[in-house]
């Protein structure tokens, strides 16, 4: 079971990456790109490959899968704090 709910999650994507670079409004938090989002949860101890995929959707997935393993709260805790 997920440890944080969708909309909790939904935030936490949207300030790690700063939302979609064709988005009008100001971003939430600092607008990363995929190169720094790589350096951003390899400081964090999780590994994260852009490759083809988009940076919200691939930070997505990834925060997911954080989210939804046994030892969630740590290691979201390296990425919120």
């Amino acid at each position: 079971m997920p440890l944080f709910s969708l909309p909790t999650m939904t935030a936490l994507v949207e300030a790690i990456t700063g939302g979609a670079g064709n988005q009008t409004s100001p971003p939430i938090g600092l607008y990363r790109t995929g190169t720094t989002l790589e350096t951003f949860f390899g400081a964090a101890g999780l590994s994260f490959q852009l490759g083809p995929r988009s940076r919200v959707p691939a930070t997505r997935e990834l925060v997911a899968q954080v989210n939804d393993s046994e030892d969630a709260l740590p290691r979201l805790r390296r990425i919120f704090e």
